[in-house]
C-alpha cells in the first residue's frame, strides 16, 4: 500500500462483515453481564444470600456465554475463510494451536467468556464446601471480576476497528458506559490504605482510563464530549432498575426485603456520576489543546489529572467514606491513568490501520482493496 498526500493508504483491507456485526453482539453479552452483576449487588444488600441459579446469576452468565459463543462462531467462521483462495486478512488475527485464525478482539472476549463461566463453577463449589458470601473479595468473585479487564479490551478494540462508520463511533460510545459496571465490581477489591477511600481514587482513574482510550482512538472532541450523555443515560436506567427488578424478583418468589433495605441502588451509587463532566472536561480541554498546538504529552496527563481529581471530588457527597485527602493522590495517578487510555487508543488506531467496511475491489491473488473515503 502507498500513502497518499495525506499520508493515508490508498489501499484498504475489508473488514469482514462477520466482524462489523460481531462488536454489537459482544456489546450485547457485556451489556447482560453488567445488569445481571449489577442486579446481584442489589439482591445481597436488600433480600441476603442466594443460590447458585437465580436470574441475576443466569443473566450473568448468559452476558458471558453470549460474548464466548460469539467470539468462538467469528474464530471459526475466520478459520474456515483463510482457507479460500479469496481470503484478505481483516483485523489483526493470532494463529491459535497452529490452526484457528483468531482476530484479536474476539481471542480477549472469547477467553473473558469462557473463563468467566469456569471461575462461575468454581463459585459454586466455594460455595458448597464455604458456604453463601457477601464480598466481592472471595477468590472466584475477584477471578470473574478479572475476566472483566479483557472483555472490556476486546470489546473497544472491536468498535475501535469500526471507528471509520458511524454506527463504530456509536457502538464505541455505548461500550463506554457498559464497562464501567463490570470494572467497578473489579475495583471494589481494591486493598486499603488509612485515610484514602482507595476504591473510590480507584474507580476514578479507570473511568478516566476508558475516556482517555476513547479519545485517543478518535481524536474528535465532539465525539469526546458525546460520552457525557450516553454515561448519564447508562447510570439514570442502573439507577432505576436495580431496586425494582430485586423488589419484583423477591415478591415472585415470596420473599420479603430485609427490614433495613433503604432501597438504595447499592452499586450504581457507588459508580462514578461525574464521570460525564470529566468526559466535557476532555472534549474541551482537546480542543484548546488543538487549537493552540499543544503536544498530547502536555495536554493528555493534564486532562487525566484534573479529570480524575474531578471525579474523586464527586465522591464527597456520597456517603462512601471518600476524604478529601483522596484527593491529593487522585492528580498524579490521573495523569499516568490518563497517558495510558491514549496509548491504548492509538494502539487500536495502529492495529487498525488500513481497514475499512467498504465491499473490495478484487484484485489478483489473495488481495483486496478499496480506495480511501473517509477516516476517523
Amino acid at each position: 500500500m502507498t500513502p497518499n498526500s495525506k499520508g493515508i493508504p490508498d489501499m484498504l483491507r475489508e473488514l469482514p462483515r462477520r466482524e462489523q456485526l460481531g462488536p454489537w453482539l459482544l456489546l450485547l453479552g457485556t451489556t447482560l453481564g453488567g445488569l445481571g452483576m449489577v442486579w446481584d449487588v442489589q439482591w445481597h444488600s436488600d433480600v441476603g444470600p442466594d443460590t447458585f441459579f437465580t436470574a441475576p446469576h443466569l443473566l450473568l452468565y448468559l452476558g458471558m456465554a453470549t460474548s464466548g459463543i460469539t467470539s468462538l462462531v467469528i474464530v471459526l467462521l475466520n478459520t474456515r475463510a483463510s482457507h479460500t483462495s479469496q481470503y484478505v486478512d481483516g483485523s489483526p488475527a493470532v494463529t491459535v494451536l497452529g490452526t484457528f485464525r483468531a482476530p484479536l478482539p474476539y481471542l480477549l472476549c472469547g477467553c473473558a467468556g469462557a473463563g468467566g463461566l469456569l471461575f462461575g463453577l468454581a463459585d459454586l463449589w466455594w460455595h458448597e464446601v464455604y458456604g453463601f458470601d457477601v464480598t466481592p473479595t472471595s477468590p472466584p468473585h475477584v477471578a470473574m471480576s478479572l475476566m472483566s479487564l479483557f472483555d472490556t479490551a476486546g470489546l473497544l478494540l472491536a468498535f475501535i476497528l469500526l471507528r471509520s462508520t458511524r454506527a463504530g463511533r456509536l457502538g464505541l460510545t455505548i461500550a463506554i458506559g457498559a464497562c464501567v459496571p463490570n470494572l467497578v465490581f473489579l475495583l471494589y477489591s481494591t486493598p486499603p490504605i488509612p485515610g484514602i477511600a482507595t476504591v473510590v481514587l480507584a474507580i476514578s482513574a479507570a473511568g478516566v482510563l476508558l475516556l482517555s482510550v476513547f479519545a485517543g482512538a478518535l481524536r474528535r472532541p465532539a465525539l469526546v464530549a458525546s460520552v457525557a450523555p450516553g454515561l448519564i443515560l447508562i447510570h439514570a436506567a442502573l439507577w432505576f432498575f436495580a431496586p425494582a427488578a430485586t423488589r419484583i424478583y423477591a415478591d415472585s418468589l415470596g420473599l420479603g426485603l430485609r427490614d433495613y433495605a433503604l432501597g438504595v441502588p447499592a452499586m450504581p451509587i457507588t459508580l462514578p456520576f461525574a464521570l460525564p463532566l470529566a468526559a466535557l472536561l476532555y472534549a474541551g480541554g482537546l480542543r484548546l489543546g488543538r487549537a493552540r498546538g499543544w503536544s498530547p504529552k502536555v495536554v493528555i496527563p493534564v486532562l487525566g489529572a484534573l479529570g480524575t481529581t474531578l471525579v474523586v471530588a464527586g465522591y464527597l457527597s456520597v456517603p462512601l467514606g471518600t476524604t478529601p485527602l483522596t484527593l491529593l493522590p487522585a492528580a498524579p495517578i490521573g495523569a499516568v491513568a490518563g497517558w495510558i487510555g491514549w496509548q491504548l487508543g492509538s494502539l487500536g488506531r495502529i492495529a487498525g490501520a488500513g481497514l475499512t467496511t467498504e465491499p473490495p475491489i478484487a484484485q489478483p491473488g489473495r488481495t483486496a482493496s478499496r480506495l480511501l473515503t473517509s477516516e476517523a
